[in-house]
């Protein structure tokens, strides 16, 4: 069973406590340049998978309406150490550039899927958790901070 005050006190200087996630376009392009590309290159089967798994996200909202878009990573400078994260286990959908990091993103709830798992964990980590969830210490706050037990592999 997991100590959530024992993760709150072992990640407490890295937690970014917000008052409102951070807006997910902005946080991205942050971290990453990219380039949008058609999401029509995506199979109609994989987008209709993801919007399964974006109706059961604990950030799910059944008001808002699905949409996804796609997006490659600028290899650069800003962007070495996700290729170099990358370069360890490269691995593409059928249809997209290889040797290449994708990011299929749906922005009304900040949920991406990716080829770099650092990229995803980096991206979540600086969307940040608002300060109710880092009090009541819920799924949220789970979710929140098993980012940084998962960063922990690729340092």
């Amino acid at each position: 069973m997991l100590d959530k005050d024992f993760l709150f006190e072992k990640y407490k200087e890295k937690i970014h406590c917000v008052k409102t996630r951070n807006e997910p376009f902005a946080t991205l392009k942050g971290i990453v340049d990219i380039k949008e590309a058609p999401i029509s290159t995506i199979y109609n089967e994989h987008l209709e998978m993801l919007k399964i798994n974006v109706v059961h996200s604990i950030y799910s909202r059944q008001e808002k309406a699905i949409e996804f878009r796609l997006f490659y990573v600028e290899d650069n400078s800003k962007s070495k150490i996700y290729y170099q994260s990358y370069a360890k286990n490269p691995i593409t959908l059928p249809g997209l550039k290889k040797e290449t990091i994708y990011i299929i993103f749906e922005e009304s709830l900040g949920i991406i899927e990716t080829n770099c798992d650092l990229l995803a964990i980096d991206f979540r980590i600086r969307q940040g958790i608002e300060q109710e969830h880092l009090d009541d210490r819920d799924i949220y706050f789970l979710h929140y901070v098993s980012n940084f037990e998962n960063r922990s592999f690729f340092e």
